[in-house]
């Protein structure tokens, strides 16, 4: 009878250690598919995070997809891109309608493709021959001031403008104007309006 009793604890022990390994090989393998399962769904998230920024940006040399991006930021069917100017992490279209008025767009650069860039801003109705412009203080206290203009008369030859008491007098060397002015430390302080000047720096009234 003992011997029969230590027979059965044998086997019970036995029972016991077989249910622990198999419930700890079960544990492991759980765990790895846990850790596997995670990591897809970060790479998955990764992938769909990547094309979003992808697809919501345009790259810096494609013209057309800038105009398209233009186009839909500032409301209009369509835009052809007439100027590109860009500066630090800001780039600007000066771009035409179909109606024949000009607008600007603002871009900033993408933080994840740094060769992509994303419309944030402008100016629509910008009527022919007129100087206008856009400001903005970014998130790095920098003021940008954007210039532009489209079908510039003949005697416009400089402009100027003041920001912090401080007078800018710029030339106009074309039909079209689009400058990029980014003051560090100015984004409590923007202001600037252009002011058109004949070839001898005098305000053309």
């Amino acid at each position: 009878m003992k011997i029969l009793c230590e027979s059965l604890q044998i086997k019970d022990d036995k029972i016991v250690r077989d249910a622990a390994a198999a419930w700890k090989k079960e544990r492991s393998r759980a765990f790895i598919k846990g850790c596997l399962f995670a990591l897809l769904s970060i790479a998955v998230l990764a992938v769909v995070y990547c094309s979003l920024q992808w697809f919501s940006t345009a790259d810096e040399n494609d013209l057309g997809a800038l105009a398209r991006q233009a186009a839909h930021y500032l409301d209009y069917d369509e835009l052809s891109i007439e100027e590109v100017r860009q500066r630090g992490n800001y780039l600007s279209a000066l771009c035409k309608a179909a109606d024949g008025n000009w607008c600007m767009c603002v871009f900033e650069r993408d933080s994840l493709f740094k060769g992509r860039w994303r419309a944030n801003g402008g100016s629509k109705g910008i009527k022919d021959g007129k100087l206008t412009s856009w400001n903005y203080g970014s998130p790095q206290k920098e003021a940008v001031l954007i210039f532009c203009g489209g079908n510039i008369p003949d005697e416009v030859c400089w402009y100027k403008f003041q920001n912090n008491n401080i007078t800018y007098i710029c030339p106009v060397e074309h039909d079209k104007l689009l400058d990029i002015f980014i003051i560090p430390d100015g984004s409590h302080n923007i202001n600037g309006y252009p002011i058109p000047l004949d070839c001898n720096q005098q305000e053309i009234k």
